[in-house]
């Protein structure tokens, strides 16, 4: 019989699990080896604790691709107000066929969602707004923020606290 409160789909991660996760996140190539090495155990610890936490979907390994360096320098962000709310799964199935958006959030407050778009320059910017974003049956409104440069972008180091 368990005797953990913890939910059996949950995955706790210790001080170690944490380890791994940021020397991956500094380098998402980095053997296992290596890893091992760093911490002083055994490479067989580094792959197993590397399977539960992919198995959780705590870790993802994914490759990143610098779109600036393919002749994309647009980078907005996207407020979309949706009404009738009744529409907005409607809005998000059709948001998300866009190619040119790499991330979407539902937010709180006037706006109802959030996107990143990216784009080769602010004409092209319209063109997506205009023709593909603002026909979608339920948008209402949008607010756009355009970055100029973006300065820093990368996940936050994962730290344990002690308990």
């Amino acid at each position: 019989m368990r005797t953990s409160t913890m939910k059996e789909n949950e995955y706790k991660i210790d001080k170690q699990d944490a380890q791994i996760i940021n020397f991956l996140h500094i380098d998402g190539r980095m053997s296992f080896k290596d890893i091992a090495q760093e911490l002083n155990v055994s490479v067989a610890t580094i792959h197993n604790r590397y399977k539960n936490l992919v198995k959780h979907n705590i870790l993802h390994v994914v490759g990143w691709t610098d779109v600036t360096k393919n002749g994309y320098n647009g980078y907005s962000r996207v407020l979309i107000e949706v009404k009738p709310m009744n529409l907005l799964e409607n809005v998000v199935e059709e948001l998300m066929k866009l190619d040119e958006i790499p991330f979407m959030a539902l937010i709180s407050g006037q706006y109802s969602i959030e996107v990143d778009v990216v784009c080769k320059d602010n004409s092209d910017l319209a063109k997506i707004l205009h023709t593909k974003i603002i026909n979608i049956k339920g948008v209402n409104q949008t607010d756009i923020t355009q970055y100029f440069d973006i300065l820093q972008d990368n996940d936050l180091p994962i730290s344990i606290k002690n308990e």
